[in-house]
C-alpha cells in the first residue's frame, strides 16, 4: 500500500465539505506504473493481495488504482465488496513504447472492467476507448502531482515581466536526444545575441549527454552562452523563470508537460518538442511551439524566432496564464477527479 497522491489529501478535505466525511483509497502494489510485470507473475500477486485489498477497502466510496497490479487486485477485491474500482492509466504512452503484446492485452481488460478510467491527455483518452473503454466511464484529467509541481510559485505574486537580457530557459536539465541538443547549439550558433541556461543538470546520469553539449557548443564558438545548473530549490526556479524570455521543453516524456505549465503559471511561452504530454497542455501557434524532436533545425529556427520578438513572447505567455489557469488549477482538477468518482459509482449501481 502507497501513500496518497500529493492531490488526494486536498480532495479528502474537499469531500468532506460536500458531503461529509468520506474515504479515497489508493493502492500502489508496485513502483511501475507501465505495465511490466512485478517479480512474481500477476495472477499470484492478484491471489495473494485480494483479499487484503478486499478488507482495506470494505466500506470505501471507491478505490484508485495507480498500475496493473493494484488495478486487477481492486477489481478482484470487488466481487467481495462491490466498491467501485477507478484505474489512473496512460494508455497512449504504452502503446508508443515497447511493452509485450500481452501486457498490453492485461491492461485493455482491466480498462474494460473498470468503473471509471482516468486518463491525462486526450490522446489517451482515445486510446482507452480505442481499447473497449466506454465514453462515459474515460475522464481526462491533468495528473495530480504535475499540477502540484507546477503551482510551486506564489499564487499571489505576479508573473514579473522579462528583462531586456532575457534568455531561454530549460528545465529538465541536458537533453536526452542528441538532436535536440544540436538544435540549441545551432540556436545559439544562428543569433550571438541569445543565452540558453538548463537547470537541472546534476543527475549523473547526464554526463555523457553534458559532455557531447558542452562539446557541440565549443565546437561552434557558443559555449560562453550555454548556462548549465544543478537542480535548484523552487525559489531559485521560479526567479530563473520570471527572467527568462520563453521556456524550452526538451523532453519527450511528461517532465515536458510539467516544464510548460510551470512557464505558463508565470506567462512565459513555451517551446518545446512534440509529445503526447505536450501537445496536451500547449496550443500551437496560441501558448508556443511545437516542433518535432528530431528536426533540430526547426527547433533553432523556432528558438531564435520566438527570442526576437517580444511581442509574440507577450501574447503566448498571456495566453498560456489564461490557459493553466482555467485548465489546470486545484480546483479544476479536484472537480474533474469528483466527476469522475460520482460517474464511477453510478456505472457501479
Amino acid at each position: 500500500m502507497g501513500s496518497p497522491r500529493p492531490l488526494l489529501a486536498v480532495l479528502r478535505a474537499r469531500l468532506a465539505q460536500l458531503h461529509g466525511p468520506r474515504e479515497v483509497s489508493t493502492l500502489t502494489l508496485t513502483h511501475d506504473a507501465m505495465g511490466q510485470g512485478p517479480t512474481h507473475s500477476l495472477r499470484q500477486d492478484v491471489a495473494a493481495l485480494a483479499p487484503l485489498v478486499a478488507e482495506r477497502s470494505a466500506g470505501c466510496d471507491l478505490v484508485h488504482a495507480l498500475d496493473l497490479p493494484s488495478a486487477a487486485t481492486a477489481l478482484a477485491a470487488r466481487r467481495s465488496t462491490g466498491v467501485p474500482v477507478v484505474v489512473h492509466d496512460q494508455p497512449a504512452a504504452r502503446e508508443s513504447a515497447s511493452h509485450a503484446r500481452g501486457s498490453r492485452a492485461a491492461w485493455s481488460a482491466v480498462l474494460r472492467a473498470a468503473d471509471g478510467v482516468v486518463v491525462p491527455t486526450t490522446q489517451d483518452a482515445r486510446a482507452a476507448r480505442a481499447a473497449g473503454v466506454p465514453s462515459g466511464c474515460v475522464t481526462v484529467c491533468a495528473s495530480a502531482a504535475l499540477v502540484a509541481g507546477a503551482q510551486c510559485d506564489d499564487p499571489a505574486a505576479d508573473p514579473a515581466p522579462s528583462s531586456a537580457d532575457a534568455y531561454l530557459l530549460g528545465l529538465s536539465g541536458v537533453p536526452e536526444l542528441a538532436s535536440v541538443r544540436a538544435g540549441l547549439v545551432a540556436a545559439l550558433d544562428a543569433d550571438r545575441s541569445l543565452r540558453i541556461v538548463l537547470a537541472g543538470c546534476a543527475d549523473d546520469g547526464d554526463q555523457d549527454r553534458r559532455r557531447d553539449l558542452v562539446g557541440r557548443a565549443e565546437s561552434r564558438g557558443v559555449a560562453d552562452r550555454m548556462d548549465l545548473r544543478d537542480v535548484l530549490p523552487s525559489v531559485e526556479m521560479l526567479d530563473l523563470v520570471d527572467g527568462s524570455a520563453a521556456v524550452v521543453a526538451t523532453r519527450s516524456d511528461p517532465s515536458s508537460a510539467l516544464s510548460a505549465l510551470v512557464a505558463m503559471h508565470r506567462a512565459r511561452p513555451v517551446v518545446g518538442v512534440r509529445s503526447v504530454s505536450a501537445e496536451d497542455v500547449l496550443v500551437e501557434g496560441v501558448t508556443g511551439r511545437l516542433v518535432d524532436a528530431q528536426d533540430p533545425a526547426s527547433l533553432a529556427r523556432a528558438l531564435v524566432h520566438t527570442a526576437s520578438d517580444p511581442f509574440r513572447r507577450l501574447s503566448w505567455g498571456l495566453a498560456g496564464l489564461d490557459r493553466v489557469s482555467s485548465r489546470y488549477d486545484r480546483e479544476v482538477v479536484m472537480a474533474s477527479i469528483l466527476q469522475a468518482h460520482e460517474r464511477a459509482v453510478e456505472h457501479a449501481a
